[in-house]
């Protein structure tokens, strides 16, 4: 908890300072500089979630923070908006395993869900990868992908993307 403190503090000071002293630099790199702490968040949830912890008390408070932020948001842009969007992300899957959780999963369809989610996050670099290069050619030709067909598009192909990345990767 206090890493992950740390993490979002330390990046959010480095991603202002070079908004403010070298801009065409953080344009460059504003994405991936602001997506690493949400990120991190995710390996964590998965590496708490695969050692099957209990969900803790700090876990309900970001979810009931991404639901405040869901209901007061309004347009924004930025690096506010990077970590709003991350923070609905955290608040999925915190979702997920407290679904998880309160169904007291056992047994194979426990199991097979278990083994789905492993193997979806084995993938999670190489869909983080794909899925910003898309995001980005689909806004280039002008597919605005906050529309939902778009959207699952994106996301269909971001994965049968990552899935051939992996492959060449291995």
């Amino acid at each position: 908890k206090v890493k992950m403190l740390h993490i979002f503090t330390l990046m959010t000071i480095v991603a202002v300072l070079l908004s403010l002293y070298n801009p065409s630099f953080y344009g460059r790199i504003e994405i991936a500089l602001t997506r690493f702490p949400v990120f991190f968040a995710g390996a964590l949830i998965g590496k708490a979630s695969y050692q099957e912890k209990r969900i803790s008390y700090g876990s309900y408070a970001v979810l009931i923070l991404a639901l405040l932020v869901i209901l007061l948001r309004t347009t924004s842009k930025g690096l506010l908006s990077r970590y709003i969007v991350g923070l609905y992300a955290v608040a999925f899957f915190v979702l997920l395993a407290i679904v998880l959780e309160f169904l007291a999963c056992k047994g194979w369809k426990c199991n097979f869900l278990k083994k789905i989610l492993e193997w979806l996050g084995s993938y999670s670099l190489e869909l983080y990868l794909t899925h910003v290069a898309l995001r980005r050619i689909m806004i280039g030709i002008g597919l605005p992908t906050y529309r939902v067909r778009y959207y699952a598009l994106l996301m269909v192909l971001s994965f049968l993307l990552s899935v051939m990345v992996k492959k060449l990767t291995v």
